[in-house]
């Protein structure tokens, strides 16, 4: 009776552990997506419901998120989307074409918020396990680039025009303090 009893415990442990074995998802190569497909997504736009959307695929951004980090552009409908767009909530939602899983929602595209164009990280990318361990960075001093406030212009300026760091001459905001409001006050002015 004691040799039945560890055997015994052993097969329990054995069909707990393989019932709780999930099913392995079939899964489409980045390869094998194409503008016009259309799929489905999951999400949960409110409480603990869980919702669907269609996604239509418009293409593949290759190497846009770094080297082979590519993007699957899809516009998403369905749900609340027409009304909010995509939303921040709704990163990681998979995304299924034929019922094959081909990645998960990662980015807001477009300019406008009720745009509804996602991009996808794929599947095989987030899969993928050859890039190894982020590389350590050394810390490392780095000038500030322009614009400047008009305090520190008189001080800084020869010095930085003399060697401006790459983007230093873009486009950026800049604030006023101690100024009354007049007629036609709001003014935009873009530096060069």
């Amino acid at each position: 009776m004691t040799l039945r009893q560890p055997l015994l415990l052993t097969l329990l442990f054995v069909g707990a552990a393989l019932a709780v074995v999930p099913a392995a998802t079939d899964t489409m190569p980045l390869g094998d997506v194409r503008a016009g497909m259309r799929g489905t997504g999951v999400t949960v736009f409110q409480g603990m419901e869980r919702s669907e959307f269609t996604a239509e695929i418009i293409g593949v951004l290759e190497n846009s998120v770094g080297v082979r980090r590519n993007l699957i552009l899809a516009r998403l409908e369905g749900g609340p989307l027409a009304v909010s767009g995509v939303i921040q909530g709704m990163s990681g939602s998979p995304v299924y074409v034929d019922g094959r899983l081909i990645g998960a929602v990662s980015y807001s595209m477009g300019s406008f918020p009720k745009d509804t164009i996602a991009g996808i990280t794929p599947i095989e990318e987030m899969l993928n396990d050859d890039t190894g361990p982020a590389p350590r960075l050394q810390p490392v001093s780095v000038p500030l680039a322009l614009p400047l406030s008009s305090d520190s212009l008189t001080t800084l300026l020869p010095d930085r025009l003399a060697h401006p760091e790459p983007f230093a001459l873009r486009p950026g905001d800049v604030h006023a303090t101690g100024l009354s409001a007049a007629d036609g006050g709001a003014l935009g002015v873009q530096l060069r």
